[in-house]
């Protein structure tokens, strides 16, 4: 945004030079060259009179890459002087197999839309030319599509892409759908409304679903549908009363939802008392359900177990360093009773004589000797536990 305002409000180059030198300095911290990356990029192929082809030559440019440079080294310099492998960029691994990135490019719009819901019912409006005469700000708005379009194409194209990285795009998606809200109601409000009547309608459907599995006997639900953690915990007299208690909210949300469609009211509060209806309903079964799920527990308890029998070693004394290659298992981690850290294999500290690491890979080289203690299979993915004795040479036994 300062992008922008700074050049066209203020006529100030300079001042866009420098924030964009901070900003990024702060985005390299936060998600590092790949954020650095979906910071920059775009803004490159900005057009008039934001396009920064001829403002290169700007002293203040010269102030920004020294800035973003001070924040490189910052970074960069306690790494180097501790000889961490500083230059090792890749934390994606081709493992997955060909056919999985494939299916994870094809997804990646669907999957968008699902996670921007309703707000994609308003996206398109920005990018629909008979519309466009009614934009207020048209010049705005072509900045905000602009960025949006080169860092959904970034993000669609890398793939090493997470889920989380749909954040990335989240201010952009809620500015662009603010700004063309009243556009877009003023012109299909009724049409909108009418949806969200029907999947109004639909939730309550499914409410009245929740509430028959939650009060039927076992022997009537295990002819219908058979769950792998089982249905024994709906006998859990407070968690069935809290979930009655959230369908019925649910319940009032989705009459709410279809009252305003009848009286014909604001759009906004239509569709937020249908999707909080939604997500009370999934919350009220779903998770009482993924709480009976004990396998995190399970996996984590194969861990420990090996470190005291093969080991000899207690888990409240180790520090067991997960791959950073491998996305989650906080989870696990807790339960398995260390002091986890987080770190690429290649830039453990080399002060401790023995360390101990998660990864789904095999460690090798380094200063150290690999000696496998304990492997399994989880979520279709093989964990290893890996021993890191120090190699010694002639120093230390110098020092010694």
């Amino acid at each position: 945004m300062l992008w922008m305002y700074f050049p066209l409000e203020r006529g100030r180059w300079d001042l866009a030079w420098i924030s964009a030198g901070l900003f990024g300095g702060l985005a390299f911290y936060s998600a590092g060259f790949t954020g650095l990356i979906y910071f920059t990029v775009p803004l490159v192929f900005q057009g008039r009179p934001l396009n920064m082809n001829r403002k290169i030559h700007r002293s203040s440019f010269v102030a920004a890459l020294c800035i973003l440079f001070f924040f490189i080294m910052l970074w960069f310099v306690p790494r180097w002087s501790h000889e961490q492998d500083v230059f090792n960029f890749a934390s994606f691994s081709f493992q997955t197999g060909m056919w999985s990135l494939i299916k994870d490019f094809l997804a990646f719009p669907f999957q968008m839309m699902l996670r921007f819901f309703p707000w994609i019912l308003l996206l398109w409006a920005p990018f629909c030319p008979a519309l466009d005469r009614l934009d207020r700000n048209p010049l705005f708005s072509r900045y905000l599509k602009r960025l949006f379009i080169v860092l959904f194409i970034l993000l669609w194209f890398n793939p090493g892409s997470a889920s989380r990285d749909f954040l990335y795009l989240a201010p952009l998606v809620a500015s662009m759908a603010g700004l063309n809200y009243w556009i877009v109601v003023r012109r299909y409000g009724y049409r909108l409304l009418g949806l969200f009547a029907m999947m109004a309608a639909g939730i309550l459907c499914a409410i009245g679903l929740c509430v028959l599995y939650l009060l039927l006997p076992d022997s009537v639900i295990n002819q219908f549908i058979a769950l792998e953690n089982g249905i024994e915990y709906r006998s859990v007299m407070p968690g069935k009363a809290v979930a009655l208690t959230e369908l019925g909210a649910a319940l009032f949300f989705e009459l709410a939802a279809i009252l305003i469609w009848y009286r014909k009211g604001r759009v906004w509060l239509c569709y937020s008392m249908v999707f909080a209806g939604m997500m009370i309903v999934f919350f009220s079964i779903v998770n009482p359900y993924r709480a009976v799920d004990r396998s995190k527990e399970e996996m984590a308890q194969d861990f420990r177990e090996s470190l005291a029998v093969n080991e000899g070693v207690l888990p409240e004394e180790v520090v067991l360093y997960k791959d950073s290659a491998i996305n989650g298992l906080f989870s696990e981690c807790w339960y398995m009773g260390c002091r986890v850290q987080t770190a690429d294999l290649q830039n453990i500290p080399e002060s401790p004589e023995v360390v101990y690491v998660l990864t789904a890979n095999i460690p090798f080289g380094g200063k150290r000797s690999w000696s496998k203690v304990h492997d399994r299979l989880y979520k279709d993915k093989r964990l290893y536990l890996y021993k890191g004795v120090r190699i010694r040479n002639n120093e230390d036994y110098d020092d010694e």
